[in-house]
């Protein structure tokens, strides 16, 4: 399969940026303004009222800004200098100018960067979502999500000090095929994939009784995957 080089012009004001190399339709909607506080406007209801309540722990994927790269589907990206990944919002938040903004039109980016870590948008049926890729490749990739919830915190009782609401994460993990949604795998029966590979599940199968792959640990469902790429991996990629 040929792909088509990605492009981008290069103006260094990450505003300008993602204004020039976003498709038009996205940019009929102004920037939407994103503020830690949680007042964000009417557009953008991040669950936390009233604004100065205090939630333990940190939304973000990295709580630090790192340098990022977005590539869109239309095959154009922006680079930005200070990035983040809100984990509850599941957007992405980019610096400009002292302020903070959520890069606008989700849907439409196909990837992005964040440091030296890569994230792939899909759907998994009905949302549309970012996962973390653990090991890539063109026949099969193995992805992780991370979904964040805030659960309440408790009042006093008593002699019992109250507690403070606080962001929970959970790690889940997926398998995503070329032009498919994703697939959940559950970590206590990783065997599971072979049901997402129907045309190649008796080969796979074998494979796991000979290399006796429990299929429950990350580095099993590493090594299924790339012997998968390194066995059908060429075929996805014509």
């Amino acid at each position: 399969m040929n792909r088509r080089p990605y492009s981008s012009i290069g103006i260094t004001a990450a505003v300008v940026v993602l204004l020039t190399t976003f498709s038009p339709s996205v940019f009929s909607q102004p920037f939407v303004q994103y503020n830690l506080a949680g007042n964000q406007g009417a557009s953008l209801n991040f669950n936390l009222e009233p604004a100065e309540r205090e939630v333990e722990g940190s939304p973000y994927y990295q709580d630090e800004w790192k340098s990022g790269a977005i590539y869109n589907k239309d095959n154009t990206f922006a680079k930005l200098g200070e990035m983040k990944y809100n984990l509850c919002l599941d957007e992405l938040v980019f610096k400009y100018q002292g302020q903070q903004y959520l890069v606008p039109g989700k849907t439409s980016i196909k990837r992005f960067e964040l440091g030296d870590e890569e994230f792939v948008g899909a759907y998994d049926g009905k949302t549309y979502s970012f996962y973390k890729v653990y090991e890539s490749g063109t026949a099969l990739m193995l992805l992780k999500h991370y979904g964040c919830k805030i659960k309440k915190g408790e009042p006093s009782k008593g002699y019992v000090p109250a507690t403070n609401d606080q962001y929970v994460v959970r790690e889940d993990w997926y398998v995503l095929r070329p032009g498919q949604n994703v697939f959940e795998i559950n970590p206590k029966k990783g065997s599971e994939i072979l049901n997402y590979l129907h045309p190649r599940r008796a080969e796979m199968e074998d494979y796991i009784k000979s290399s006796k792959l429990r299929m429950k640990r990350e580095e099993d469902l590493v090594q299924f995957v790339r012997h998968y790429n390194a066995t059908y991996g060429k075929e996805a990629g014509d």
